[in-house]
């Protein structure tokens, strides 16, 4: 038996001229981008966070979603949905945040994912801003709006500011998270830190 040649069925060697080849084959690396909205919403002791984001799926399928998020938010609530059916079977969040969402099949097109949470915090102390975002998504757009519930004020300072965006008036109306303070946007070329 020639060197690198395999057995054929039975232990033989594969017959004169049987061409000893290996094909592997895998679904595509499927390819996802996100425009997505994040809502805080700032209390005495917690802020009240909606992410919502709009996914294209194209040349493959998922059957999870990881997302970024601060460690200590107490997830209330996540949907999936793709042509009005509900998708998310379940999820599962690591201590650093880190949130896997897991299908109850394949997505692939035009999915909306809704994530709403609570995230403790200490009132009058600086924090960074947090940020939830997919992973293994191209970012094409974001904007963060946040505002006070009740009475509360919010300030937003950094050396990095991103860019004001105003959403449309008839979204700052209808916003049950509270007053309206302001609204930043990216793309994938910037930071919303």
């Amino acid at each position: 038996m020639g060197r690198g040649r395999r057995k054929a069925a039975g232990g033989l060697p594969p017959a004169a001229g049987e061409i000893d080849w290996t094909i592997l084959t895998r679904p595509h690396e499927p390819r996802s981008t996100v425009d997505q909205t994040l809502a805080l919403s700032y209390d005495e002791d917690h802020v009240d966070v909606v992410f919502e984001a709009q996914v294209s799926t194209s040349s493959g399928y998922l059957f999870q979603y990881r997302l970024t998020a601060p460690a200590g938010l107490k997830i209330e609530d996540i949907s999936l949905l793709e042509d009005d059916v509900e998708h998310a079977s379940r999820w599962a969040q690591d201590d650093d945040g880190t949130v896997t969402v897991f299908l109850n099949g394949a997505a692939a097109g035009q999915q909306k994912l809704v994530l709403r949470g609570r995230l403790p915090i200490s009132m009058g102390k600086s924090l960074p801003l947090p940020q939830v975002r997919l992973e293994r998504c191209q970012l094409r757009s974001a904007v963060i709006r946040a505002v006070p519930a009740s009475r509360r004020a919010v300030t937003i300072r950094g050396g990095r500011q991103p860019i004001d965006a105003e959403p449309p008036a008839a979204e700052v109306a209808k916003s049950d998270l509270g007053r309206f303070v302001g609204a930043f946007s990216g793309n994938g070329s910037q930071s919303l830190r």
